[in-house]
């Protein structure tokens, strides 16, 4: 038959509460973060060249003659991060990179 000692449970109990509680703040320096938003779909004023974008903020469609033009834009002096999906029915993409520093 187990024989019940106090002090063993005690120091169980208080190393459990003590992981618990601090397992959340670990997670928080480690850098887990909550999974991102769910992509985002932008198009031409036209409605037509429909993006799949990770965030419609900062981010134009223009339509100029049969192409699409995607300008992504971040505020002045930011760091931003912009996704974009690659359509499944182009043939000939061209991506021109402009940065300031």
């Amino acid at each position: 038959m187990y024989k019940f000692d106090r002090k063993v449970w005690n120091h169980r109990v208080r190393k459990t509460v003590i992981v618990s509680l601090l397992a959340p703040l670990f997670s928080a320096f480690m850098g887990i973060t909550a999974p991102s938003a769910k992509a985002a779909f932008i198009a031409a004023s036209d409605g037509s060249c429909i993006q799949d974008v990770g965030v419609a903020t900062g981010i134009t469609v223009t339509k100029v003659g049969n192409d699409c033009l995607i300008t992504f834009n971040a505020p002045s002096n930011t760091t931003t991060t912009h996704t974009w999906k690659v359509p499944s029915n182009g043939s000939n993409f061209q991506i021109l990179v402009v940065g300031g520093g």
